[in-house]
C-alpha cells in the first residue's frame, strides 16, 4: 500500500544569486508606551518632517467600522506588506461602494434576467426532446445511428486548459522545413514570408484529413523535442542551463517579494564530463538556514550535491528505471508506516503481500479504532482454530524439540554477565609520606 569539481555561481565572482539581499535583522514592535511617545514622530516623518528611519514600527490600520479611515497608534503585521513597508505595494482591486438604491434596481433587474432565462431553458428543453425524437425517427429510418446523424447536423465544440496543435501552425511548420531546409543560418525565409507562401500555396490549401493529422503529429513532435530533448554538446547544454536557471532566479525572487516565501535552488552537472557549473539561488538570509541547522555552508553543500550527482553516473533511462521505481515506492512505504507507527524497525510483508494486503483501487492510509484491533484478532483465532491457512507458514527448524544451551552472545561484552570479586575483608595500609622533611647542614651552608 503506497501513500499516494569547481564550484562557482553564475554570478560575478563566485557570489551567491540573489536579486533580493536584505538585512537579516527585523523591525521590533515597539510596546504601548513606546508607540504612544513615538506617534509624534512617526507622523511628522509622515509629513516630511523626519530625516530618517527612527526604528519604530507604527502602522496605521483601516477601521473596519469606516473602511478607508485609518486609525493611528494601532499595529498591523499580519501582512507581507505590512513587514515591507518601504516597498511597492501591488494594489488589489476594491469594490466601489453601492448605494441602496443601486442595490434595489439590482435585485430587481436579476429577477428579471432569472425568469427570462428560466422562460428560455424551458423552451430549449422543449425543442431538444423534439430534436431527439426526430433525429431517432430519421435515424431508424435511413438505417444510420443517432451519433452519426448528430455528427451530420451540428458539430461539437471543446474546450481545452492547454494549447493545442492549430492547423495554421501545423502548416506553417510544413513549409519552412520545405523552404528553409538548405538555407544556412540567418539566409532562412522570415515568418512573414513563410505565411505569404502557406496563403499562396494551393496544394496545402486543398488537404485530406489523412495529411492534415500527419502534419499536426509532425509538429507535436518537434514541440516535444523542443521540450524534452537532449541538447547536442555540452556548450549548448551550460548555455541552457544558465539561461533557464536565471529565469527561475527571477520567478523565485518575484514570487518572494509579492508573497514572503523562503526559496532555495541548487543546480548541478548530472556527469563528470558536463562543463555545466554549479550554481545556488537563495532569497534573503536563507544561508543562515543551512549554517544553523546543518552546520554546513551552501557552497560545502553544493559541493557534496555535486560529488554525488556524478558519483551517480546515470543516464536518463538508468534514472528512470524500474528498479528506481522500486526503491522509491519502497522509502515511502517506509517512511509512511514509521510516521504512523512511530516505530523504526517496520517493515512491510512483501512475502504475503497478495493474501495480507487488501486491495482496494486507492491508496489511503486508515486509523483502527480500539475495538477493531480486537475483532480481527478473534477472527484470525477462529480461522486458526478451523484450520484455514490464514498465511504461508514460516518453515520448521532442523534441531526443533532438541533442548539447547543458552549461549552467551559473540562480541558483545555489554550483555554478558560480569562476575562480581569478593572484597577481602583485610585492608592493605599503604605507606604515608612524611609531611616535614629536614635538610642537612650543607644544603643550609650553600643556601647562606
Amino acid at each position: 500500500m503506497v501513500p499516494v569539481p569547481s564550484l562557482f555561481s553564475t554570478g560575478d565572482h563566485g557570489c551567491l544569486r540573489s536579486d533580493s539581499q536584505v538585512s537579516s535583522g527585523s523591525p521590533r514592535l515597539p510596546s504601548t508606551t513606546q508607540q504612544a511617545s513615538s506617534n509624534a514622530e512617526s507622523v511628522s516623518e509622515r509629513n516630511g518632517s523626519g530625516s530618517g528611519a527612527t526604528g519604530s514600527f507604527i502602522e496605521n490600520v483601516e477601521d473596519r467600522d469606516r473602511p478607508g479611515v485609518p486609525t493611528e497608534g494601532t499595529c498591523d503585521v499580519s501582512t507581507w506588506a505590512t513587514h515591507n513597508p518601504g516597498a511597492r505595494i501591488i494594489q488589489p482591486h476594491r469594490s466601489r461602494q453601492i448605494s441602496e438604491a443601486q442595490r434595489a434596481s439590482w435585485a430587481i433587474a436579476r429577477e428579471h434576467r432569472a425568469a427570462k432565462k428560466a422562460l428560455l431553458d424551458k423552451a430549449v428543453q422543449e425543442y431538444l426532446a423534439q430534436q431527439t425524437t426526430k433525429m431517432e425517427e430519421i435515424a431508424f429510418k435511413h438505417n444510420v445511428t443517432v451519433e452519426y446523424l448528430k455528427g451530420l447536423v451540428g458539430g461539437e465544440t471543446h474546450y481545452h486548459s492547454s494549447r493545442k496543435v492549430q492547423r495554421h501552425n501545423a502548416l506553417l511548420h510544413v513549409k519552412a522545413l520545405e523552404v528553409n531546409a538548405d538555407h544556412p543560418c540567418r539566409t532562412k525565409y522570415l515568418l512573414k514570408e513563410i505565411q505569404q507562401m502557406v496563403k499562396d500555396d494551393e496544394c496545402l490549401q486543398n488537404l485530406s484529413q489523412e495529411e492534415m493529422d500527419q502534419y499536426v503529429s509532425m509538429l507535436e513532435e518537434h514541440r516535444d523535442m523542443k521540450t524534452h530533448g537532449v541538447r547536442a554538446n555540452n556548450v549548448a547544454a551550460a548555455r541552457d542551463v544558465l539561461v533557464t536557471t536565471d529565469k527561475i532566479a527571477k520567478e523565485l525572487n518575484g514570487l518572494h517579494n509579492r508573497t514572503g516565501i523562503y526559496a532555495t535552488l541548487l543546480v548541478t552537472r548530472g556527469h563528470i564530463n558536463d562543463s555545466i557549473q554549479s550554481t545556488w539561488t537563495m532569497t534573503d538570509n536563507l544561508a543562515e538556514f543551512w549554517e544553523d541547522v546543518f552546520g554546513h555552508q551552501i557552497a560545502d553543500i553544493a559541493r557534496q550535491y555535486e560529488q554525488w550527482a556524478c558519483t551517480q553516473n546515470q543516464n536518463l533511462v538508468e534514472r528512470d528505471s524500474l528498479g528506481s521505481l522500486h526503491k522509491q515506492i519502497t522509502k515511502a512505504i517506509s517512511s509512511g508506516l514509521e510516521k504512523i507507527t512511530h516505530k523504526k524497525n517496520i517493515v512491510m510483508n512483501y512475502h504475503n503481500y497478495e493474501m495480507a494486503i487488501v486491495e482496494t483501487g486507492s491508496c489511503f492510509w486508515k486509523k483502527l479504532s480500539k475495538n477493531e484491533p480486537d475483532l480481527f484478532v478473534t477472527e484470525l483465532n477462529s480461522r486458526h482454530v478451523a484450520g484455514d491457512t490464514v498465511r504461508k507458514p514460516r518453515k520448521k527448524r532442523s534441531d526443533a524439540g532438541i533442548t539447547r544451551k543458552c549461549k552467551a552472545p559473540i562480541g558483545s561484552k555489554e550483555n554478558v554477565q560480569v562476575r562480581k570479586k569478593a572484597h577481602s575483608s583485610h585492608r592493605h595500609n599503604l605507606p604515608k609520606s612524611v609531611e616535614f622533611i629536614s635538610t642537612s647542614n650543607e644544603e643550609d651552608s650553600e643556601e647562606a
